[in-house]
Parts: C-alpha cells; sequence; structure tokens
C-alpha cells in the first residue's frame, strides 16, 4: 500500500507526463481488434499445423512458398500483439496491470507458437541440393536469406518435442529472470533536487561512461549512490574521463568530487556519488 502511495506521490510531483499513443496497434487492452487478432493467431497455428506438419520436406517450391506467406502473416499478428503488451510495460514499468496483461500475452503467444515451431525443423531436414534447388525459384527468392539463416541452426537443433517443452518453459527460465530484472531496475530511486526520480539519472551518467569506451561502470550501494567507473589502461586515460565527466554533468549539478584510484588488479577507478548540490 505505501509502496503504490509512494508512486502516486511521486506522479503528482512529476506533473503530467506524456504518454505513447498506441492507437496504431490497439486502442486499449480490451480492443475487439486485440481479441480478433488473438481468435486469428489460435485458428491460424492450428490450420498451419494441420496442413504442414510432417509435409515440409516434400513441398514443391510454389507450396513451401505459399506456407511461408502464410507462417509471416501469423508472426506479424504475435508481433503486433507482443509489441503492444511490450510498450505498455516500457511506458511504466511500475504499473501493476500492464505487468499482468504482459505476462497474459507473453503466455498465449508461446501456447499459439507450440503448434508451429515444426516448421523450421522440418525446413532443416530438406537436403542440401534440394534446398538449393528450391531458392532458385523466382518467389522464393525473397525469402532466401531467410531460409538460410534458419538452417544455420540446424546444427543446435533438437526433437520436435523437446523444442516445445524448452518453448514452453521460456517463460518461467530465463523470461522470468529478465523480468525480474526490469522490475527491480524500474523501482529503484535516486535522490534529485529533493524529488525522487528512477533510473534516469543514473541511465544518464551510464551514457556518458559508455561513449568512453573500454571501460565499465557498476554501482556497489544504491543507498549512497556509489558508482565506479573502472578499467582504465592508465592514469592519464582516468584523468581524461574524470574531466570528460565533470564537463558534461552540469545538467545534472553533480558535486565536483571525483578520485582516482588504483585497485589491486591495477585498474584506474573513479568514484563518484551521485549526492547533488543544494539549492
Amino acid at each position: 500500500m505505501n509502496i503504490k502511495n509512494n508512486q502516486t506521490n511521486a506522479s503528482k510531483k512529476l506533473g503530467k507526463l506524456p504518454i505513447w499513443s498506441l492507437k496504431d496497434l490497439y486502442l486499449s487492452q480490451n480492443d475487439k481488434s486485440l481479441s480478433r487478432d488473438l481468435n486469428n493467431i489460435k485458428n491460424g497455428t492450428l490450420k498451419f499445423e494441420k496442413k504442414y506438419l510432417n509435409k515440409v520436406k516434400s513441398l514443391s517450391a510454389e507450396n513451401l512458398y505459399t506456407a511461408i506467406i502464410h507462417l509471416e502473416q501469423i508472426d506479424v499478428l504475435m508481433d503486433k500483439v507482443l509489441s503492444y503488451a511490450h510498450l505498455l510495460v516500457a511506458e511504466d514499468g511500475n504499473n501493476e496491470k500492464n505487468k499482468i496483461f504482459y505476462q497474459q500475452m507473453q503466455e498465449k503467444i508461446t501456447n499459439f507458437a507450440s503448434s508451429i515451431i515444426f516448421f523450421t525443423l522440418e525446413l532443416n531436414q530438406i537436403p542440401e541440393k534440394q534446398i538449393s534447388k528450391l531458392v532458385k525459384n523466382q518467389k522464393l527468392q525473397i525469402y532466401k536469406n531467410w531460409i538460410i539463416n534458419k538452417r544455420s541452426f540446424k546444427p543446435y537443433q533438437l526433437d520436435l518435442k523437446i523444442e516445445k517443452i524448452l518453448q514452453d518453459k521460456s517463460i518461467t527460465s530465463h523470461s522470468a529472470w529478465i523480468r525480474l530484472f526490469d522490475d527491480l531496475i524500474a523501482s529503484l530511486k535516486f535522490p534529485f533536487k529533493k524529488e525522487e526520480l528512477n533510473k534516469e539519472i543514473l541511465s544518464k551518467i551510464k551514457s556518458l561512461t559508455n561513449s568512453l569506451r573500454g571501460v565499465s561502470m557498476d554501482v556497489y550501494d544504491y543507498k549512497t549512490a556509489l558508482i565506479v567507473i573502472k578499467d582504465f589502461k592508465n592514469k592519464e586515460k582516468a584523468n581524461f574521463a574524470r574531466d570528460f565527466l565533470k564537463e558534461k554533468t552540469n545538467l545534472l549539478r553533480l558535486k565536483n568530487n571525483f578520485v582516482i584510484l588504483s585497485s589491486q588488479y591495477k585498474n584506474m577507478l573513479i568514484y563518484k556519488t551521485l549526492d547533488l548540490y543544494k539549492e
């Protein structure tokens, strides 16, 4: 409850913020066209599976072209749904309703996609001589690079049942860790002119650091906002970086307290706190 109140108070302090218009995708999470697209994806994947399962290897160039077109139409709808759900979360990472919606869409699309995962597996079972002959077809020429790219994964593909299991489990495996990381980052707060802002301040510092090339940045303590910029080859480069950051951070009015130290690994470090001048 306190977290929700704090977020509401922070929004009031920041005033009316710009909001992305996603109407080109869907009007809302309850948009009828969204339900229609999900239904089309479900029916489309089932029909595709019924028509082409265990038949890809024997398709003519013309029929393979038709199958790829059908698959592309399904993928476009899937990407449209997931893009909408993702952009809602990207707009406000602390909105629980959007996060739940994103999770639901991921689960639905993953479930639908398991019906068509067979296609690229069977495509990769076509002998090289046969596929070389097929891609000479004028219509298939537009998908030649796509076919070559998919076939490059042939050495790493597994049995269809295993591939389906891996895809179904992806939501609760690596995707879940990515989502947890995004949630944690979105919840971070830093002091800025007596107000609370999220990761934007840290992002600006990181952007400047990335432009230096060859160096990295770590945040060691979020409470004191101590950051370490490291991996300099020598003291001269560290001095240059210190002067560069001092010059470029006027917008944030950061304190002039850069300190250069040498670590036990002989990397030059810049320790910097995100404390700001008090007006």
